[in-house]
């Protein structure tokens, strides 16, 4: 399953950096809904990035034989 939330983390986090993005959306969000939006971005970083530490701890203890 992790193989497929992943690359939706990405994909999530990609679209809300567009989203907040002054260059794309950021300047039409009411202020209300950009900062739930800034919320939500952090919270898909935060698991994205736990993920990947999970993942690269699972890794070196795979090579180290645990």
């Amino acid at each position: 399953m992790s193989d497929v939330l992943e690359p939706a983390l990405e994909a999530a986090i990609e679209f809300m950096d567009d989203l907040l993005s002054p260059e794309c959306y950021g300047h039409a969000i009411p202020t209300d809904a950009h900062t739930r939006a800034l919320v939500v971005r952090i919270m898909l970083k935060r698991e994205y990035n736990r993920r990947m530490q999970n993942r690269l701890q699972d890794d070196a203890r795979t090579k180290a034989g645990l």
